[in-house]
């Protein structure tokens, strides 16, 4: 009760001044015994996961230490995420302590330590996220001065609504603006937005790791706004070489705004009153709508960049009305906006497919099997226990019969359970990888799924250019855990429980060398080497004039011929893609929980309804479903395009699985571009 007070309280400080942005942070500076730590918190997003990323700055005026910084959650609900760094005397480094947005809270503590132990007057308390009662767009600007967004954040409020927490107050804004030099050099700290804006001479001015971070982010599913380009986006040259276009081998192409979309929308505000925020709508003619935006179709300009989008804007779109924001959020359309939407997955909070994935062969907690056994124990250890000593007039001995035999009852579960289910990590993967050979970028999206016999002593260490996201059944939730990111993004604990179903979807964007060597020859023929590391069960390929061809078994390294696609390679390959679809197990048909199957649930109480997800709505299933439905109906594919099916039970994976594994079921879909 004392921990849900306080959690009441910090959730009521935050829902003070409803008409203010709910974008969590602040910046703040601080010394001890010649260490000088800058902290900036200053973000937006992260209200449904992500990771949020406390950007650190070091300066270090003694001798050589070794200095950890910490982020410690005040309860259960975050995970400890530390980061340990050498600093050489008078030496400087400035670095991103993320934090797994996984949980139900969003404030703790920012700790040092060096070698002498902490440093308290270090320490800062502190809140990193407006919570999960905030679940509208969010929105980061990358700007050296103050920019209004109150345009924005109208036309927010009228599209979505807003975002109402168990006090009754209202959320009206997820927004931030932030300087340059706070920006991280990783991709996965932009992961719990969904919108970036910069000026065009903004983002070129930008090191070289911050804006490769920045990109690899849209890359992955984001949306930036480019702003002042100066010309019409779809012809700005510069443009296109700032982002990387001209490098790719897929060539998009830029789709000018849609001026039919543009019109007034219905306006709504929110007023403080004496019963709390009122809610009042109006709208208006076309007349009285305000309209700050040129209204041409070169106002703006929107491109595919891997699975997000890029927007040109020729000018500066701030403040704008609620009716421009709503012009350009239209022709977005939400559902890639939203990071919960275009994932299917949000970290804090629990999705309602998470049967649809288990493990085969792993069987759920023999719940009669054990209910038997414990029946056989009560009956043995009370009246037949007591029934043989009373006999032979021994009743003394009770006191060692009984916990002799709950020993022995102890051992023989702990040894069925073991050869059940065995010590090690047992896992399935569902993953699609889009490759583009030109600018040797590839991004993995997977759904992993893990059971452990015996949780791994080093818990589970992933890249830290992979995005980790928890899959939860339902009513189940992150409790507590550590996370370490000195080497690796290593989860140590609280992440993969012993003998717990668990579920991730992980998405890494990295450099990807490995390519497939396409040539055609006379008469519609084809030959393709295969330069990955992964023998592939089944290629199609298109080439530039939109023919397709099919070929099986092209091993690693190996060469071969391929043939023009026809209907029965269509339904072979069909067939291939539907061998891994996710679907409930049978003994689960008839709706049965998980929670009950695992042993114990981590059900969570709170002020408001959560939001759940379908994982089938996310990104890969819809673009797996896509090629699904085009070998159904014999459309075409894009031009110098290849689909991949990689082999099963390969050595080596497309993915991480955070640990060393036995797969059980492993399915790979690669989608190149050449």
């Amino acid at each position: 009760m004392r921990s849900l007070m306080a959690g009441g309280l910090l959730l009521a400080l935050v829902l003070i001044a409803p008409g203010s942005a709910f974008a969590a942070g602040g910046e703040w500076k601080a010394r001890q015994d010649d260490l000088v730590v800058s902290v900036d918190i200053r973000w937006a997003g992260c209200s449904i996961g992500g990771y949020y990323p406390i950007r650190v700055r070091l300066q270090n005026r003694a001798e050589a230490r070794t200095v950890t910084i910490r982020f410690k959650p005040f309860e259960f609900g975050l995970p400890t995420v530390t980061r340990t760094l050498d600093l050489s005397q008078n030496a400087s480094a400035s670095t991103s302590l993320l934090v797994p947005m996984v949980g139900s809270v969003s404030y703790g503590e920012f700790e040092v330590d060096d070698n002498s132990g902490p440093l308290r007057d270090l320490t800062h308390q502190l809140s990193i996220s407006p919570g999960l009662s905030n679940t509208r767009l969010s929105l980061l600007v990358i700007a050296g001065a103050t920019v209004d967004c109150t345009g924005f954040e109208g036309a927010i409020s009228s599209l979505m609504g807003a975002s109402r927490s168990g006090y009754g107050s209202v959320s009206t804004g997820d927004h931030q603006v932030i300087p340059p030099v706070s920006l991280p050099d990783t991709w996965i700290a932009y992961s719990g937005l969904d919108l970036v804006a910069v000026s065009k001479a903004m983002l070129s001015g930008l090191t070289h790791e911050n804006r490769s971070a920045l990109l690899d982010w849209v890359r992955s599913g984001g949306t930036i706004l480019i702003y002042e380009v100066g010309e019409d986006p779809a012809s700005a040259a510069e443009l296109d070489t700032l982002v990387g276009f001209e490098q790719a081998s897929r060539k998009t192409a830029w789709q000018s705004a849609r001026t039919q979309l543009r019109r007034p929308i219905t306006v709504t505000q929110f007023d403080s009153g004496p019963d709390g925020d009122e809610e009042t709508t109006f709208t208006p003619t076309a007349d009285q709508a305000e309209f700050f935006w040129e209204g041409s179709s070169d106002a703006f300009a929107i491109r595919s960049l891997g699975l997000g989008q890029v927007v040109g804007i020729r000018g500066n779109p701030f403040p704008g009305s609620v009716h421009d924001w709503a012009w350009l959020i239209n022709s977005l359309g939400t559902s890639q906006l939203k990071l919960g939407d275009r994932l299917g997955v949000a970290g804090r909070t629990d999705n309602e497919e998470f049967l649809d994935f288990l493990i085969p062969g792993i069987q759920s907690v023999p719940v009669v099997s054990f209910l038997i056994f414990i029946s056989v124990f009560t009956f043995v250890i009370g009246p037949l226990n007591y029934y043989m000593l009373n006999r032979r007039k021994r009743l003394n001995l009770l006191v060692v019969t009984i916990p002799g035999v709950a020993a022995i009852t102890s051992v023989l579960l702990f040894a069925y359970s073991a050869v059940a289910h065995g010590f090690s990590v047992k896992s399935r993967v569902r993953s699609l990888t889009i490759l583009d050979q030109g600018s040797q970028t590839a991004i993995s999206t997977a759904r992993l799924a893990l059971y452990a016999g015996f949780t791994p002593s080093g818990g589970l260490e992933f890249s830290p250019n992979t995005a980790v996201t928890p899959i939860w059944p339902s009513e189940q939730g992150f409790e507590s855990g550590r996370v370490d990111w000195t080497e690796t993004q290593a989860l140590r604990s609280g992440f993969l429980r012993a003998r717990t179903r668990t579920q991730f979807l992980t998405t890494e964007v990295r450099n990807e060398r490995g390519r497939l060597t396409i040539n055609s020859g006379d008469a519609g023929s084809m030959s393709v080497a295969n330069g990955l590391e992964w023998d592939l069960a089944a290629l199609i390929v298109t080439d530039k004039d939109g023919n397709s061809y099919f070929g099986k078994d092209l091993p690693a390294g190996g060469s071969k011929g391929v043939s023009a696609l026809t209907d029965g390679d269509r339904k072979s390959a069909r067939e291939m893609l539907r061998r891994s679809h996710p679907s409930p197990p049978e003994e689960l048909a008839s709706g049965d929980n998980v929670t009950m199957f695992d042993g114990f649930s981590r059900r969570r109480y709170y002020y408001y309804n959560r939001e759940t997800f379908l994982v089938s709505s996310g990104q890969m299933e819809r673009k797996l479903a896509a090629i699904n439905l085009a070998l159904q109906n014999g459309n075409s594919f894009e031009k110098r395009s290849y689909i991949a099916l990689v082999k099963e039970k390969m050595e080596k994976s497309p993915v991480e699985f955070g640990t060393e594994t036995t797969v059980v079921d492993d399915f790979h879909v690669i989608v190149g571009y050449y």
